[in-house]
């Protein structure tokens, strides 16, 4: 084909241009073919804003570690953990820093057997709510529970109702610290993966490992002070009988 100068010079900048951009579509197309795709969910910061966690446990159980990804909700206000199986998201969970949204997920190992852990100590207004979940994970990265259990108290000895469970059921000193020993003997089994609750974390800086001491029986000075040579359960037996005795004493 025969064509004036100046055409040829538009017509070799044109196919330059197309090349580049016939390239970028692929690359857009095709996308990285290292490591797992970007999770595409709200409020989630990007892929390269997350880390890896050192543990790599095996939670289906099926002979293949499994990489742990931590992110950081936009804003800072939350965490979201995710277990990846090759490319393929396993499972996930979000904490934010909302009380109602507080959560604390755990990998506990038992026995050379890897477990996820979700302990939740909720209280408010003197009303506590505690529970915890030892779970592993199906192939398809469903939850499968292996061993839970939750309490209900409340600590609102001025309305009478120390330890006295808010569905009008009994709860004692021993049932509290027992549920605790639970919980604690699986901390110490455990590494910490997320946790959006203050007060958990705050504890734990204080213990200086993953034990959960009960915070609020720090928190009632000076008609009761914790006694460090006292055992959990002696000092809960203590906290109530000073808490009843100046309930009695405010009457």
């Amino acid at each position: 084909m025969n064509l004036p100068p100046v055409l040829w010079k538009w017509a070799a900048g044109s196919g330059v241009l197309i090349l580049a951009v016939t390239v970028l579509a692929c690359v857009c197309a095709f996308g990285a073919a290292e490591g797992p795709s970007q999770p595409d969910a709200p409020g989630v910061s990007g892929w390269e804003e997350g880390h890896t966690l050192s543990a790599a446990p095996d939670l289906n159980g099926n002979g293949v570690q499994e990489m742990l990804r931590l992110y950081e909700l936009d804003g800072g206000l939350g965490q979201r953990l995710e277990v990846w199986e090759n490319e393929t998201l396993l499972w996930s969970e979000e904490g934010n820093q909302v009380h109602m949204g507080h959560n604390a997920v755990f990998l506990c190992t038992l026995e050379e057997t890897d477990y996820l852990l979700r302990y939740s100590p909720y209280m408010n207004q003197g009303i506590g709510s505690y529970a915890y979940e030892l779970f592993t994970l199906s192939e398809r990265g469903e939850a499968q529970v292996q061993r839970e259990n939750t309490l209900d108290f409340s600590i609102n000895f001025q309305w009478k109702m120390g330890f006295d469970c808010p569905d009008g059921g009994r709860c004692s000193a021993e049932d509290i610290a027992a549920f605790m020993d639970e919980v604690n003997h699986l901390l110490a089994h455990s590494v910490q993966l997320l946790n959006t609750d203050t007060g958990l974390l705050a504890t734990f800086e204080r213990e200086g490992r993953l034990y959960d001491s009960l915070g609020w029986l720090d928190r009632r000075e000076p008609v009761f002070a914790r006694d460090p040579s006292q055992n959990m359960l002696e000092n809960l037996r203590s906290f109530q009988a000073a808490m009843e005795q100046n309930a009695d004493a405010s009457a």
